[in-house]
């Protein structure tokens, strides 16, 4: 019976962990979308297209604005650490390090004309990379 209680408050910790990473990914998202004036339009046509159009400069922006509240953009720089950190407490990543660390070393050294720039094409590399699995 201890076991069994144990088990429920495991998988009930967990269900609450990701409702929590998804409840904060969306608000970030959303303020962001917000704060750089990026429409529905703007992001079902990058998503849709796979990636190939390049977006307006207000697309880019709000890729930055993400990594800014997620604490991947510092100082105006990329901040890998706290990067790979965030992407090691992603429930679906969590047994992939390989993945990360290999994500990490091609995309982190992506430099753009500015910082939207930069920070679109990080995030872009980084999607490149996802395996089809997860």
């Amino acid at each position: 019976m201890k076991f069994y209680i144990l088990f429920i408050a495991l998988v009930m910790a967990v269900v609450q962990v990701k409702s929590d990473m998804k409840e904060e990914l969306r608000k970030v998202e959303m303020a962001c979308r917000q704060e750089s004036q990026v429409t529905e339009a703007d992001w079902d046509s990058l998503f849709k297209g796979g990636w190939k159009e390049e977006p307006k400069e207000n697309f880019k922006c709000h890729m930055k604005c993400v990594m800014e509240k997620h604490g991947q953009w510092k100082n105006g720089a990329f901040d890998e650490n706290a990067a790979k950190k965030y992407l090691q407490d992603i429930p679906a990543l969590k047994d992939h390090q390989e993945i990360i660390d290999q994500t990490m070393a091609d995309c982190k050294t992506k430099k753009g004309g500015n910082d939207c720039d930069t920070a679109y094409l990080i995030t872009k590399c980084f999607f490149e990379h996802k395996p089809d699995n997860m």
